[in-house]
């Protein structure tokens, strides 16, 4: 069975959904195939801390010291992680760093998002890192990672994983426009939930409606219009890749397995249908009796 998704991935896997060619030099592309691991330093002020343990999600300022004397100053940054992943601000916090949330147009290596991870649940530090780079060699629009060392208010946190985020910047490096509706796909949900719209045209009449119309395509009962009705709203060669690529790395805690670890971009350029964006890819490989033919999400089963 392994054997059918490695060959239906490679198939699918020459989709056309790869990064746009920058027009002007891109230094995101030389930090991220450097092979040296950066160290990082951040400082938090008292009164920041304390705006920190009251609302953990919300951004608070911060300066980041990059080795080599690179200093950025108020950098918003917050705690992150789930059930498993998430650590206090006095353990091994993940975190989550926004360099322009404060100063605009404020960049790390041309990236405006990033987050660290303290991958408590992936000893090897490894899973992150080649699976999206399976992802991307697929050809589906991925965050890239590499690693970083981490210091906290001179505390010694160790190794991190650093991950591009998903923002407009990534969506404009890897579909050309930034301006369709990213979701955000919620913590064990599928897509007939609502869900978090993280870029795109807040504020509209009914910001789910995309996610809705999908639902109702879904559900169609004619196997024939339905058909008709997805491959008017999916990009399906990239739907498949997905769901392969999940299949193939064991992943229990995605969209297909879980309804988890997902984001999905409805792409202007592509008559805005919807792309799916791997997420949380920290625990793979690790099931040797992962069910390959098991399909519990809606849009794999419709």
């Amino acid at each position: 069975m392994i054997i059918t998704w490695m060959l239906l991935l490679s198939l699918l896997g020459q989709t056309e959904t790869k990064a746009v060619k920058p027009t002007k030099p891109d230094p995101s592309l030389e930090f991220f195939a450097s092979k040296k691991v950066l160290s990082i330093s951040i400082e938090i002020e008292p009164k920041e801390i304390q705006a920190l343990k009251m609302a953990d999600r919300t951004y608070v300022p911060c300066t980041i010291k990059v080795e080599g004397g690179q200093t950025y100053t108020k950098v918003g940054i917050h705690l992150k992680g789930a059930a498993g992943s998430y650590r206090a601000l006095e353990d091994r916090p993940a975190l989550s760093l926004n360099f322009d949330k404060f100063v605009d147009g404020q960049k790390f290596y041309g990236l405006d998002k990033l987050h660290l991870n303290n991958s408590v649940q992936d000893g090897s530090y490894l899973n992150e890192l080649i699976c999206r780079e399976l992802s991307r060699n697929s050809g589906l629009p991925t965050g890239r990672a590499t690693h970083a060392m981490v210091k906290l208010n001179n505390r010694d946190l160790g190794l991190y994983v650093l991950l591009e985020g998903l923002d407009r910047t990534f969506l404009k490096r890897n579909f050309g426009s930034p301006d369709g509706n990213l979701y955000d796909g919620g913590f064990c949900q599928d897509i007939d939930q609502p869900k978090k719209l993280l870029c795109g045209k807040k504020g509209q009449k009914d910001e789910q409606a995309p996610l809705k119309t999908l639902v109702v395509a879904c559900k169609e009962p004619d196997p024939a219009k339905r058909l008709l009705l997805l491959e008017a709203l999916v990009d399906i060669d990239a739907f498949w890749t997905f769901i392969a690529l999940e299949q193939i790395t064991s992943h229990w805690d995605g969209y297909n397995r879980n309804r988890n670890n997902y984001r999905i971009y409805f792409d202007p350029s592509k008559g805005n249908k919807a792309i799916f964006i791997v997420a949380g890819m920290d625990q793979m490989f690790g099931d040797p009796n992962f069910d390959l033919r098991g399909m519990s999400c809606i849009l794999a089963n419709a």
